[in-house]
């Protein structure tokens, strides 16, 4: 008597397949925002309006300027008088 049955074959596994994680809506748009470079860019401008607006008063102080106090009679002076940012010292 022969043995007619074929072999069977072996299923080898050697790891488990990776299992992908979905990604959310949050994470994609944000991906997608990181990709935009003109985005990215306006989004740095805005942060350093919003730190100098709120470190004002610290740079004022650090910097000896006061906003309550103005010279009103050097307001309207033309450039090049004495003491004219723009003028002679």
């Amino acid at each position: 008597m022969t043995n007619t049955t074929a072999p069977i074959a072996r299923l080898e596994l050697k790891e488990k397949p990776a299992v992908k994680r979905s990604e959310s809506l949050w994470s994609k748009g944000f991906k997608r925002l990181l990709r935009d470079k003109l985005t990215m860019s306006a989004i740095i401008v805005l942060a350093i309006i919003s730190s100098l607006a709120l470190l004002g008063p610290i740079i004022s102080e650090t910097l000896n300027l006061n906003v309550l106090r103005s010279d009103t009679e050097q307001i309207l002076q033309p450039i090049g008088t004495p003491g004219h940012p723009l003028g002679r010292v």
